[in-house]
């Protein structure tokens, strides 16, 4: 089983977690319902390695329900069309894998978005849903999206925790660059040996889980 699928397995048996966010089934061209994608994609991006969206998994009462989606649906969702969406929101782009899978009967969705490569990713443009009250906001110009420590769900950067944990990514990335730069021009530098990542130690602990 490669890595993806593995993931995929374990996402099945566990509720939403910082790396991992369930969305109902849907259409890929309907624009609110691919704009709450877009939203999670972001936030995954602006995470330390990343995250993993499955689209056609809904949550009802706490449960998860693999609700699936359709054929029609399914033909909806090709890599290109959501890339051509996602560039319309993210600012600087951004890159993940899409990939259709099955799981007890339902086809869902998985898509794994890796962390931005340069700068945080920021949302470019706005997307709103005019509703009977207000309009529904899925998508603010200039905002920055992340999953944070205290739930799992993509929201504005908004507290002062989120901000410095993305300033330490963006940090880490630079100095990383730094060095690899740094030894491509013959200088010798001192690599501290990193430790498990946020994904891994989620492995990890589903494994446990699941013992």
């Amino acid at each position: 089983m490669d890595s993806l699928a593995f993931r995929n397995e374990i996402a099945s048996l566990l509720r939403e977690t910082p790396g991992v966010e369930f969305k109902g089934p849907g259409r890929g061209d309907d624009s609110y319902h691919s704009a709450k994608v877009i939203r999670a994609m972001l936030a995954m991006a602006n995470r330390r390695d990343g995250g993993i969206v499955v689209v056609g998994v809904d949550e009802v009462a706490g449960n998860i329900v693999w609700s699936g989606l359709s054929d029609d649906q399914l033909r909806t969702w090709a890599s290109d069309h959501l890339a051509d969406r996602v560039a319309m929101y993210a600012d600087p782009s951004l890159d993940f894998d899409l990939q259709i899978h099955e799981h007890r009967s339902a086809s869902i969705i998985v898509i794994e978005v890796a962390q931005f490569r340069d700068v945080p990713i920021v949302c470019k443009r706005k997307y709103e849903k005019q509703g009977a009250k207000k309009p529904d906001v899925v998508l603010r110009e200039g905002a920055i999206y992340v999953r944070p420590r205290r739930k799992p769900e993509s929201v504005e950067c908004g507290t002062a925790a989120d901000l410095r944990d993305l300033l330490d990514l963006a940090t880490d990335k630079r100095l990383a660059e730094f060095v690899t730069r740094a030894e491509h021009a013959g200088l010798r530098v001192g690599r501290p040996q990193p430790g498990p990542s946020d994904l891994e130690l989620f492995i990890r602990q589903a494994g446990d889980a699941l013992q």
